[in-house]
């Protein structure tokens, strides 16, 4: 289980595992929180501890080192969140910093975390609410890692220095200063399923929001479940990365394709380096990224026709085997272009909760090929919502991408896996029906699906062939003569 606490006071006071640093991407001290750590950690030990680490750090990147004199934590995370002024639509970014913050944590066995406001300082830029929203984007984080290490206990302090901060944040989330994510496989949910048919409870005072339906979501505090969680874009895994290969001559229009691509939930890389002199790093640099991802973006324009650097790129690219790449046109519309994109990408898997680590091996198949994952267990906060958000999910990805069925002999006898073979219908998207053993839709129900293609695993897939699977919905994607597909 995973309890969120917020804290009026300072990060770097409180007695935790680890205290996180509100870092800048050079890892250099600076003022306000950081430079606080700084100088209580020793900020001779502490800058020369983070120049061991290769900077400049990406915006969500998060890195660890001792804590030297800061006595009551055993060591520092440095979180870099975005710039706010620099990046407006950059909240998902924001999330990702909280949320690696907390992998970081486990991944070195601590269990207690204490974290700044990140972003919601001189880097709020202009957000009508910045500590509200970084308090937010702390949960949305704290929810994704619940949901991806279940069986991992963590302490997670939030705190808020200044009054004014602690109160919005109190205000945001109608005066709950405690919040408690428990896994949905966890011994209490199933205690609560049994005990209750009503879709709220009552629990040591607090409300919880379960479906009664299926043991599926994450018990989540009722405080979280306000309007605002009804139009905010569903959480994404990790994926969705795309390199834009583009001539720096035309950043202006590449700045507007990076932003739209992040407020579809992608994660673009786009290289515009000063700060290299030597060509042959810079090229190294550049291939090794190129390595690292699975998809591109070609900016075509007369600059990039006539850039060596772009045109070395392209040709590296297409050296190598299985690389995605998709033209843009800066001539052409910019939204609908985006659009296509978003459309290949983004992916709805409907499977049942007793098949949890099954999904979770097809989307880690899928996040590894950058394809976007939504799932509606890190959205979900309210049983009354249950369905509607469903729906806003499949409605979206039948939109933007395609739906996946996770068909095995627990889905068949599940009733919202049933409910939510009903929405994707409904909602014309394109299935792929993926069967695990011998399992198989029945046939009224296989007649009423349109599907597009179907992969038949056995009853204990290897992730070899989750991959191989995925690889093959890649190809149906960039074959754009395939019936139906591009319909």
């Amino acid at each position: 289980m995973a309890k969120l606490t917020i804290i009026h006071g300072s990060c770097a006071d409180q007695q935790a595992d680890v205290i996180v640093n509100a870092a800048n991407r050079w890892l250099l001290q600076g003022g306000g929180i950081c430079g606080v750590i700084f100088r209580k950690a020793g900020a001779s030990e502490l800058a020369d501890a983070c120049q061991k680490i290769e900077t400049p750090l990406k915006d969500g990147d998060a890195v660890l080192t001792p804590s030297f004199g800061l006595t009551n934590a055993k060591a520092i995370i440095h979180a870099v969140g975005p710039d706010f002024r620099e990046t407006p639509d950059a909240v998902s970014t924001l999330s990702k910093s909280y949320f690696n913050s907390l992998m970081v944590m486990k991944e070195n066995g601590y269990h207690s975390i204490s974290f700044p406001l990140i972003s919601a300082g001189i880097f709020g830029g202009n957000l009508k609410n910045a500590p509200l929203e970084s308090a937010k984007q702390c949960r949305i984080a704290l929810r994704r890692f619940v949901a991806a290490c279940p069986d991992y206990d963590a302490t997670i302090l939030l705190c808020a220095y200044e009054d004014s901060e602690y109160q919005s944040i109190t205000r945001g989330f109608d005066g709950i200063t405690e919040i408690s994510i428990v896994p949905a496989e966890n011994d209490l949910m199933t205690q609560l399923l049994k005990n209750t048919s009503k879709k709220g409870i009552v629990d040591n005072g607090q409300k919880y929001i379960v479906d009664p339906d299926e043991n599926r979501t994450d018990i989540i505090s009722l405080s979280q479940t306000q309007e605002e969680d009804m139009t905010k874009q569903p959480v994404r895994t990790e994926g969705g990365f795309i390199f834009i290969s583009h001539s720096h001559m035309d950043i202006q229009f590449v700045r507007k394709l990076r932003n739209m691509l992040e407020e579809e939930g992608f994660e673009p890389l786009l290289f515009y380096l000063k700060s290299l002199n030597d060509e042959d790093e810079i090229e190294n640099l550049i291939r090794r990224e190129i390595d690292a991802r699975e998809w591109f973006i070609y900016v075509d324009s007369e600059n990039s026709r006539k850039s060596r650097w772009v045109q070395s790129e392209r040709e590296y690219i297409s050296s190598l085997s299985g690389k995605k790449v998709i033209t843009i046109n800066i001539d052409d519309n910019l939204s609908e272009q985006v659009f296509n994109i978003s459309r290949n990408l983004q992916v709805f898997v409907a499977y049942t909760a007793k098949n949890r680590i099954l999904f979770t091996r097809l989307e880690n198949a899928l996040v590894a090929r950058d394809f976007l994952v939504l799932d509606p267990v890190r959205e979900i906060m309210s049983g009354d919502m249950f369905a509607a958000k469903i729906k806003q999910i499949i409605n979206e990805s039948a939109l933007k991408g395609f739906c996946i069925l996770l068909v095995t002999e627990e889905a068949l006898k599940s009733r919202a896996f049933q409910l939510d073979i009903e929405y994707i219908i409904e909602s014309k998207a394109k299935i792929i029906p993926v069967y695990i053993g011998e399992a198989r839709l029945n046939e009224d129900l296989y007649k009423r699906i349109p599907v597009y293609h179907e992969f038949f695993l056995p009853s204990q897939p290897s992730d070899e062939q989750f991959d191989d699977i995925v690889i093959e919905m890649e190809k149906l994607i960039m074959d754009g003569e395939q019936e139906g597909w591009t319909g």
